[in-house]
């Protein structure tokens, strides 16, 4: 015989097989369905209120700084210039001791003060 008739004999005796046994199992039993029902509770998360901050010095060559005092100078040079601080949050301080300066940012607007 030739081999091509050889091997679509071979795949048509495969395919028969697979087929049978595919029809000859049994047939595969139902699962139940399960129905999820979603709980939802409400938890109470207790907030802290938050501390005030602490009194923070900056110590540099016989000089001593302190956050607030600075920062009440930043806003009333902001202020002075024309640009009025809402909220401190969107003030940025940079304090250079070397420099006896303190730089800030306001939004798009920036400068310094002198220590």
């Amino acid at each position: 015989m030739n081999k091509r008739i050889d091997k679509k004999k071979q795949k048509r005796t495969l395919e028969s097989a697979v087929t049978a046994t595919a029809t000859s199992s049994a047939p595969a039993t139902a699962t139940p369905v399960v129905e999820i029902k979603e709980v939802v509770k409400e938890v109470k998360v207790p907030v802290e209120v938050p501390a005030k901050n602490p009194a923070f010095y900056v110590q540099y060559q016989s000089a001593e700084y302190t956050v607030a005092a600075i920062t009440e100078r930043v806003i009333a040079d902001c202020n002075a210039k024309g640009h009025a601080v809402e909220t401190p949050e969107a003030l940025s301080i940079y304090l250079k001791p070397e420099d006896k300066k303190a730089y800030y940012t306001l939004g798009g607007f920036n400068g310094y003060i002198e220590l």
